[in-house]
């Protein structure tokens, strides 16, 4: 066990739980200043919702404990522990994950008190939780994350229930962002008058391209894990942006089995034309440059400054690594379309995830400016060159969106050459 073999260790596991629990010993009490104790009132407070976060949190902890103790056994070998890792890394999400909902709970009722909802103006819990909160939105929407902290924390003195609805409003719109629903979150006795209803998201939109699965959109959310990494880097958390490209954040593509970014950069391609692709940059050559920007040591970026680690990780992402799987992904259906309508759909839409993004949002021409991904290296040389059409659109992007759903009703139809032929012409429209 890791304490015989590390009698000096204070395992960290067991920090966590402390700095969680505390000494409270009945976990059915509510008193105290323990996070335990907090998060049970809010559990309370939201309607006693079918998902509690500290029964989430104990659960992850104990997993965590016993993984941590098999990673430490000298006899495991490195492929184990490895899986060991990514196992540990997966379930610290979920941990951090579940502790996001009382979080939310708590900025939304401290909303409310500051809007005088429950005859009561005070701001300070509202600018505690936000600036608590509202950090995990910038890399889910910039511009929601400006707006929301400028109304709660920089100009909170005006905060009122004028600007409740909207606020909350836009905190619901990011909570798949976040991976939580509005079921975890649940309802409280001070969610009256008009405050929002909270809808999970069920059908899903990628800047106009029509209707998607949430299985597609999680392959979307595949520039908030981007710009992450890219965030990570620029302060210098150099094992912490591995951990994401390697083990995975909220981007996942069911279909193929991928969990991370790094999962698909390895992997051979699913066509003949992605194989093509892949040859072209030998293939293992994007992988091999983004984990030498996570290398701290590494002599091919000895005189590179965090932001440029930054640059040149996100260009290998997006430019080649994303680039490639869409490509091939296109192909992909083209070539499952005779066989299986169904599964040419959906590889044909995960391109256009990844093509496109979460952060482009679902309206038509996607966002001005969150965007990360291919889509909208065509919105920016538009704007910079002052060629954008006159909703402000790059003409690219929108030749882009048409073929990509005249394409998808063609796989539909098993018009299988029409779809070949517009897989041709979207890949000369990512060249242009």
């Amino acid at each position: 066990m890791a304490a015989e073999k590390y009698p000096n260790l204070v395992n960290p596991i067991d920090k966590a739980a402390a700095f969680w629990i505390g000494n409270q010993q009945d976990t059915e009490s509510m008193d105290g200043g323990s996070l335990y104790a907090w998060a049970s009132r809010m559990h309370k407070l939201f309607g006693m919702p079918a998902f509690d976060a500290n029964n989430q949190i104990l659960v992850n902890l104990k997993q965590l404990k016993s993984d941590l103790d098999l990673c430490l056994e000298e006899t495991k070998p490195d492929g184990e522990k490895e899986e060991i890792l990514q196992s540990m890394w997966s379930v610290a999400k979920s941990t951090t994950t579940a502790m996001t909902v009382p979080l939310m709970q708590n900025l939304l009722y401290s909303l409310a008190v500051a809007a005088g909802t429950d005859g009561t103006e005070s701001t300070d819990s509202m600018i505690l939780f936000a600036l608590v909160t509202l950090p995990q939105l910038m890399v889910c929407d910039e511009d929601a994350f400006a707006d929301l902290y400028e109304s709660t924390i920089t100009e909170s003195s005006s905060f009122d229930s004028s600007l409740l609805s909207d606020t909350v409003t836009t905190l619901q719109k990011n909570y798949a962002c976040l991976d939580i629903s509005c079921a975890q979150v649940g309802t409280a006795s001070f969610m009256v008058g008009d405050w929002p209803v909270c809808q999970d998201l069920t059908e899903f939109s990628i800047a106009g391209y029509g209707e998607v699965s949430s299985q597609t959109m999680d392959v979307a959310k595949v520039d908030i894990d981007i710009r992450t990494i890219g965030m990570l880097l620029e302060i210098e958390a150099y094992d912490a942006a591995a951990n994401v490209y390697k083990y995975g954040g909220v981007f996942k593509d069911v279909y193929q089995g991928f969990s991370s970014i790094q999962s698909f950069a390895s992997s051979p391609a699913q066509s003949a034309k992605g194989t093509e692709l892949k040859g072209l940059y030998s293939d293992a050559v994007p992988n091999e440059i983004v984990l030498e920007a996570f290398d701290e040591e590494s002599i091919m970026f000895q005189d590179a400054s965090a932001y440029q680690r930054r640059v040149i990780t996100e260009a290998s992402i997006v430019a080649i690594t994303s680039h490639i799987y869409t490509i091939d992904s296109l192909f992909r259906a083209d070539e499952l379309c005779d066989n299986n309508g169904s599964d040419a759909v959906k590889a044909w839409d995960t391109a256009v995830a990844m093509l496109v993004g979460w952060t482009e949002g679902s309206q038509d021409g996607g966002s001005s400016n969150n965007g990360v991904l291919f889509y909208n290296i065509a919105q920016y040389l538009c704007r910079a060159a002052g060629k954008c059409n006159i909703a402000n659109d790059s003409e690219v992007n929108r030749s882009l969106i048409t073929r990509l759903e005249e394409g998808k009703q063609q796989l539909l139809s098993k018009d299988c050459v029409g779809a070949y032929t517009q897989a041709m012409e979207i890949e000369k429209l990512l060249q242009t």
